[in-house]
């Protein structure tokens, strides 16, 4: 069995709320979609969790999978499996392996595009959600979770800057081509210790999801 909760794009609806009241009676609480924009609030016993990534249902020993859809900030992932640990809940989680992930250069698009916007600001939380799916549509200019995973994620984000050189120009986020292997070094040792905390729940979420509906888990 499946049921979906789907917000009607308002924002603030309580979907947090209303997963972890049906995750009692599932087996496996998936994302789909969103980044970590998204903040899913739920008390238990009196105490407050907040959610940005992980589905609300991680308190209740389900099976939590981050799916293909979903853009990925590794930094506020590895925050909040620590906070899960902490508290005494070991998540079983498994992340999709075509997922997407959040740079530090989207976030600096993204509030420097709301910036220029002037009165016509959106409203957006500058957490780079949406200059990750615009990478994710052009494609040539998206990084994956495999690849940050892999071995040759350097390889790949050297390539992928050197694409969005005039991109980053723009936002002030390099000066000249020259800058592009420091600031590609640097966000490689930024994430290096969110890689070696996050690969482990790395797998092919699609498959792994439709075992378990052939298996009848709900």
């Amino acid at each position: 069995m499946l049921v979906a909760v789907i917000g009607l794009q308002w924002g603030d609806e309580g979907k947090g709320k209303i997963v972890d009241f049906l995750a009692k009676d599932f087996d496996v609480v998936a994302r789909y979609n969103g980044g970590c924009n998204a903040g899913h609030t739920v008390v238990v016993n009196g105490r407050k969790f907040k959610f940005h990534l992980i589905p609300a249902g991680a308190l209740r020993g389900k099976d939590l999978v981050l799916g293909n859809g979903m853009v990925i900030d590794p930094l506020v992932l590895v925050e909040e499996i620590k906070f899960l640990k902490e508290n005494g809940v070991e998540p079983r989680l498994w992340i999709s392996d075509r997922a997407h992930v959040v740079m530090p250069y989207h976030r600096v698009i993204d509030r420097g595009k709301e910036a220029r916007k002037g009165s016509r600001k959106i409203g957006t939380t500058g957490r780079g959600i949406g200059p990750c799916y615009s990478d994710k549509a052009r494609r040539t200019e998206a990084i994956r979770i495999h690849d940050l995973v892999s071995d040759k994620f350097e390889e790949k984000l050297r390539y992928v800057l050197e694409y969005k050189f005039d991109e980053l120009k723009s936002f002030n986020i390099v000066e000249s081509r020259g800058d592009l292997e420091k600031y590609a070094r640097e966000i490689v040792k930024l994430y290096r210790p969110a890689i070696e905390v996050i690969k482990p729940y790395v797998t092919d979420t699609v498959w792994l999801l439709n075992d378990w509906l052939d298996e009848g888990r709900k």
